[in-house]
């Protein structure tokens, strides 16, 4: 599988999410999902993602939330990329607030696409100078960047 990070663009990333809880983010990642021509059906995506969140927090600390779903419409892995300058609340694990996340949706029926695609963003959000590369970014292009030269790095 190639790396869920080589199939970002532009269009998949918010660098300024102005959601101010859980549910609102979700629903602007996956807005821009329709947008973007990739699922039909916001409400039941969101629907799904928070069915997800029910089971356990998505976000993993750090100021990180891997929100993620196996959906039945998409042939292939999909990330998109959002930023919150003020942060949300997002019942992470330590506690803090989230203000990068990295909505993965993989199809349905691929456990070992899905998983391996979580793997690849976790392997990634682990340093610390990438998390801080990418709130400083400005814009979709460059948190864009910033994501391709990491990954580029291993």
């Amino acid at each position: 599988m190639r790396s869920v990070t080589e199939e970002c663009r532009p269009d998949l990333i918010l660098a300024g999410l102005k959601g101010r809880t859980r549910e609102e983010v979700l629903r602007e990642l996956a807005s821009c999902l329709v947008r973007a021509g990739i699922v039909k059906e916001e409400d039941l995506l969101v629907e799904a993602l928070l069915a997800r969140e029910d089971l356990g927090s998505t976000g993993v600390g750090d100021g990180v939330a891997i929100p993620h779903a196996r959906v039945p419409a998409i042939d292939h892995p999909v990330l998109v990329v959002g930023r919150s300058t003020q942060g949300v609340d997002f019942k992470s694990l330590d506690g803090k607030p989230a203000d990068l996340f990295f909505l993965i949706l993989t199809p349905d029926g691929k456990t070992g696409e899905h998983l391996q695609a979580l793997a690849q963003i976790s392997r990634l959000l682990r340093r610390a100078a990438l998390r801080e590369a990418l709130r400083r970014a400005d814009s979709a292009e460059s948190i864009l960047k910033v994501l391709k030269e990491s990954s580029e790095e291993g």
